[in-house]
């Protein structure tokens, strides 16, 4: 069974980006988090689900220059 919740440097592997990036992007409410006790956690379908919308948010801005 595949993991249903990734962690901070699993995100960042997964991304290409640095573990600070996606501590940023965590902080600032942007990527949807889990958290259990004191871990933070990603789900799979959350990270999922953001990748296609920030990719939608990109083409319509692009589409409008």
């Amino acid at each position: 069974m595949d993991k249903l919740l990734l962690t901070i440097p699993e995100v960042a592997e997964k991304l290409g980006i640095s573990k600070s990036k996606v501590n940023l992007l965590v902080s600032d409410g942007g990527l949807p988090v889990v958290r259990i006790g004191r871990s933070v956690r990603i789900s799979v379908e959350a990270l999922q689900t953001w990748l296609a919308e920030l990719a939608t948010r990109t083409v319509k801005r692009g589409s409008m220059e």
